[in-house]
């Protein structure tokens, strides 16, 4: 019992359009979006129960997106390439779509300048993922791809103002 040759041509021509709707959806180019704010804002300065400054940030994200902290760092100004040291800072390690975090912490440096540094990486989104992998391995197997036109993370980088505390 074979497949009558109508039956394979709707195969074929099914086939065929599988195929031209998911090299559509991969190589579509994806919407220009405005840039929607990932930040983080000084907010006050206060003293501990031991005297020490304690500086209250607000990390916010304006996006559709779940954005995971790349790096922090503190930066010293009046150094000769304003020094920078990175710092952990654990609750701002994941910024969900629409989320604020205040969060708080000591000052590194009593009478010199400083400020915050944040760097954001934006995490693919599940057609996002499907496009970046399957882009990937046909160009791992041979095929011409161009890879810039394959999504890419967002990076958001926000420093905070100069801090004089």
């Amino acid at each position: 019992m074979g497949i009558s040759a109508r039956m394979k041509k709707k195969w074929i021509i099914l086939l065929a359009a599988l195929v031209a709707a998911a090299s559509a959806a991969l190589f579509w180019p994806p919407p220009t979006a405005v840039k929607a704010p990932v930040n983080v804002t000084f907010l006050a300065a206060t003293n501990d129960g031991t005297g020490a400054k304690r500086m209250l940030f607000c990390a916010t994200n304006g996006t559709r997106r779940l954005f995971v902290r790349g790096s922090s760092a503190v930066e010293l100004r009046g150094t000769p390439s304003n020094q920078t040291t990175v710092v952990q800072i654990t609750n701002v390690d994941y910024l969900k779509p629409g989320q604020s975090v205040s969060f708080s912490m000591r000052s590194p440096v009593l009478g010199q300048p400083w400020r915050l540094n944040f760097t954001y990486i934006g995490q693919f989104g599940r057609l996002e993922s499907l496009k970046y992998e399957a882009g990937w391995a046909l160009y791992r197997h041979g095929f011409r791809i161009l890879v810039n036109e394959l999504p890419r993370h967002d990076v958001r980088e926000s420093t905070t103002q100069w801090i004089n505390e």
